[in-house]
């Protein structure tokens, strides 16, 4: 990276290793597409922002340079585990991988000698400590259910399934193909009959989904007021009316209407490499709202579980196992940001995204008029973004006066605190 001259033979056999090592090590361990066969330019122009082809990145590397800073190729494979696994794939190893998923379903505070005997003497020693199901109740049941259908071979004599790796399988080519339930079930009815005699395999789709909800692939349905003021969640779950408005709870599911929509909130990983964190496979469905016309200002009582929990793996943090070192660490998670469209951001940030003082950047400082024959709201003024200088300042041709002010004060996290510090008794609901 120090050569002056970047078309000598040492530099160019740098170059030409460097993306051996790029174009191998980070296609077999990544999402990137077969199709494009493309990796981020490390070169001074690009700086790794632009996915580029082997020889266009040759090209660069020689017209343009590599980056000096860029020693560390975390763009490009480097510190990533090299097996690269297909989508409907358990991998090689796929026992190994389900002993873990049940080891961490319980976070690793079950007492099997199956498991602990996996474990290395230095996992084991640092997780001595950590708690341990009593025999004999729910949990222990279950872990032991578990464990006892991984060793177990799907039928005499076969090598390649355990009885739950064979279902996971099934749970995973149905989850990427989009399989019914329906159809789920008649491909269990058709394995039983083809299998040899003494095949374990489930009757329907129900029976195959307890296994993996006893391994953890379960989501929680909370019931909520028909006008948004509460959840029926802990310590309300037993009510049978809304404490603030008298409603019933109500089930958009149950009637044989389907007049209503979806609000989804996705959590994404942002410690994941740029290629990765925003693949499909990498987020995190953590909450689905149902409602008719969504709940606008009223998400904040949806949020509530979700907001919990990213308070306790703030607060509290949890065991995780990391891939790369094959060991656990005691995880904790921050909120960086949300990803949302504009009204969504009035939803969220509690500032209107509507009318005089629309913009949540410039807040009471924006500048707007209505339009008196069209009835809507235009937001003018922007010459006082420009550098103080600027000609068009001091041009009267757009509003009939110049323009001295300067761009709006950026709010500080104090003034924001300021803001909102009354709004503790604040009650929700469409009421």
């Amino acid at each position: 990276m120090e050569f002056e001259n970047r078309f000598a033979d040492l530099y160019v056999k740098g170059v030409n290793e460097f993306l051996d090592y790029a174009s191998n090590n980070l296609a077999l361990s990544s999402d990137i597409g077969e199709e494009d066969k493309k990796v981020p330019s490390p070169c001074n122009w690009c700086n790794n922002s632009r996915h580029k082809t082997r020889e266009e990145i040759y090209n660069d590397l020689l017209l343009n340079g590599i980056v000096r800073s860029y020693v560390r190729w975390i763009y490009h494979g480097e510190y990533k585990p090299l097996l690269k696994r297909s989508r409907n794939d358990l991998g090689e190893g796929s026992s190994d991988d389900i002993f873990r998923m049940i080891h961490e379903r319980f976070s690793i505070g079950v007492s099997n000698n199956d498991v602990d005997d996996d474990l290395d003497e230095e996992q084991q020693s640092t997780e001595a400590s950590l708690p341990k199901y009593t025999k004999g109740t729910k949990e222990a049941r279950i872990f032991e259910n578990l464990m006892r259908d991984a060793h177990k071979t799907l039928y005499p004599g076969c090598d390649e399934f355990s009885k739950l790796s064979f279902i996971l399988k099934l749970f995973q080519i149905k989850c990427m193909d989009d399989m019914t339930n329906k159809a789920f079930t008649s491909m269990l009815q058709m394995f039983k009959s083809a299998l040899p005699k003494g095949a374990d395999v489930p009757s329907n789709y129900y029976e195959a989904r307890k296994m993996i909800t006893d391994l953890g692939f379960h989501y929680e349905k909370i019931e909520a007021c028909e006008h948004d003021c509460m959840l029926f969640w802990k310590e309300n779950v037993d009510l049978e009316k809304c404490s603030i408005c008298a409603s019933d709870g109500f089930n958009p599911f149950g009637g044989l209407r389907s007049d209503y929509s979806i609000w989804p909130v996705f959590l994404v990983v942002y410690n994941l490499p740029p290629w990765m964190c925003m693949k499909q496979s990498y987020n995190i469905l953590s909450l689905l709202i149902p409602e008719k016309s969504g709940p606008d200002n009223n998400i904040d009582v949806y949020l509530q579980p979700s907001i919990e929990e990213l308070k306790e793996l703030w607060e509290m943090g949890a065991m995780t196992y990391d891939a790369s070192q094959n060991s656990y660490f005691h995880m904790l998670v921050a909120l960086l940001w949300t990803i949302n469209d504009f009204p969504a951001y009035a939803n969220l940030s509690g500032w209107s995204t509507k009318v005089y003082k629309a913009c949540p950047r410039c807040m009471n400082e924006a500048s707007s008029i209505r339009l008196p024959n069209q009835g809507s709201y235009c937001y003018m003024d922007t010459r006082r973004f420009l550098p103080t200088d600027h000609k068009w300042r001091f041009s009267e041709s757009l509003n009939g006066r110049i323009e001295t002010r300067g761009p709006p004060k950026k709010t500080s996290g104090t003034d924001i605190l300021t803001q909102v510090r009354d709004l503790e008794d604040m009650k929700f609901g469409k009421k």
